[in-house]
């Protein structure tokens, strides 16, 4: 399941687009860190701003989730962000991810 997808352009001289890299969620890593911190889903839920079923379809990967929503569940259950995805980028690839996610809701 894919949380978001990017391509860039290259500098140098020569603009080509990078293969497009995309992001998955990891749900059983995610329900694994809400259970361990005893919270139910209803409460974690209602904590970073979306609904019961929508955090459960989040869990079973049954569900796209923005880079902004996943941060929000990360923090809530004070994990690092990288710990509840699927072959994860660098940092420096989650703080372009977030500023394009940012920017793509503003406009």
């Amino acid at each position: 399941m894919q949380i978001y997808s990017y391509s860039r352009r290259m500098g140098t001289g020569e603009n080509r687009n990078v293969p497009e890299r995309k992001l998955r969620q990891n749900g059983s890593a995610l329900r694994d860190f809400r259970c361990k911190a005893g919270v139910k889903r209803s409460a974690l839920a209602k904590q970073v701003g979306i609904s019961y079923s929508a955090l459960a379809n989040i869990e079973n990967e049954h569900r796209d989730v923005s880079v902004e929503v996943l941060n929000r569940l990360a923090n809530a259950l004070t994990v690092n962000l990288r710990s509840v995805l699927r072959d994860p980028p660098s940092a420096s690839e989650l703080d372009q991810l977030a500023y394009d996610d940012a920017c793509e809701r503003a406009s």
